[in-house]
């Protein structure tokens, strides 16, 4: 059985990439669908990284504990007033 699927130009220009550090690591070019089988694989064993939102972290208790235990105070007061106007801009005007 076979399907065709659309990919975008950029993951066709990655795939083609593997497909050649393929060949020239085993001496044999693989097909596309081998190439893809492989990821599917690939992606099937690695699943957790796989479903994981995007940019997200995967860490550790401890290594979270470490990132809240390295935090400094700066030596001035900020208020969430301020810190609103400098990410957001002045809101305050007619909306």
């Amino acid at each position: 059985m076979s399907t065709t699927v659309r990919i975008r130009d950029e993951d066709k220009v990655k795939l083609d990439r593997i497909q050649a550090k393929i060949t020239l690591e085993q001496g044999e070019k693989p097909s596309l669908e081998d190439v893809l089988h492989r990821l599917v694989e690939l992606g099937e064993r690695r699943e957790g990284e796989l479903v994981r939102p995007a940019g997200s972290l995967d860490l550790s208790e401890e290594e979270k504990r470490e990132v809240l235990e390295s935090t400094f105070d700066f030596g001035f007061l900020t208020r969430e007033e301020d810190i609103d106007k400098d990410l957001y801009g002045d809101l305050e005007g007619p909306v």
